[in-house]
């Protein structure tokens, strides 16, 4: 009976002593499994409002794009539909309508001359700066592609290292509880040697099966590991 006082008392206690192990390093992994997951979740938000907050003045940036486009191949309707433009020749022409029908000359070949000229010199004038308006926001634009960009590498990135940090995390959680298995075989190998060391049970596969039973009891009042 000494012998399997003896052997149970050294195999649970060394099976306790890996289960405790196992579960901290399973409590371990999983919490820094979690902490991987909870970067994960706040970089993506930051990602969703950061491309949310841009997208407007990329859009911005590539309508004006397509204006410059059209004006180069020559189609200047967006200049002519312009608010500011349509303004300030409207206001012009009718000035001149005021002046012409003062002098009674409002239907001769002169005003019309003067009309035309007046819409030529605005347009002219007021063309360079439509057209740099335009290209500050296709700059703009241009601006809010390469930061969205950089922005998407940023949190592809991030993403790949989170998801690595928690890959190692429940390989860790895993291997714990492999862990403690092998911990458990360990603490039996030692209980049979001890038993075996004080000649119990004469050696005989009854008095081995006697002594893993007790040892597994033992284990289990102890640490609940077989529970």
């Amino acid at each position: 009976m000494a012998a399997v006082t003896a052997a149970v008392a050294v195999g649970a206690g060394m099976a306790y002593s890996a289960n405790r192990q196992g579960a901290a390093a399973k409590k371990a992994g999983n919490a820094k499994a979690n902490a991987a997951q909870a970067t994960i979740d706040q970089n993506q938000a930051m990602y969703d409002q950061g491309m949310e907050l841009a997208q407007p003045y990329y859009d911005a940036g590539g309508s004006a794009l397509a204006q410059m486009q059209a004006l180069n191949s020559g189609d200047f309707s967006s200049f002519n539909e312009s608010p500011d433009f349509q303004f300030a020749r409207d206001q012009g022409l009718q000035s001149l309508d005021r002046s012409a029908a003062a002098r009674g000359g409002l239907y001769s070949g002169g005003a019309d001359a003067d009309r035309m000229a007046f819409a030529s010199g605005l347009a002219s004038q007021n063309y360079g700066n439509y057209y740099g308006r335009l290209a500050n926001l296709a700059q703009m634009g241009q601006n809010q592609s390469q930061y969205m960009g950089n922005l998407g590498q940023n949190f592809g990135n991030q993403y790949a290292n989170a998801m690595g940090i928690k890959g190692d995390a429940k390989a860790m959680a895993a291997s714990a509880t492999a862990g403690a298995q092998a911990g458990y075989g360990n603490a039996l190998a030692s209980a049979a040697g001890t038993y075996m060391g004080m000649g119990g049970g004469g050696g005989s596969m009854g008095g081995m099966n006697n002594l893993t039973g007790m040892f597994q009891g033992a284990t289990n009042r102890k640490s609940g590991y077989g529970g």
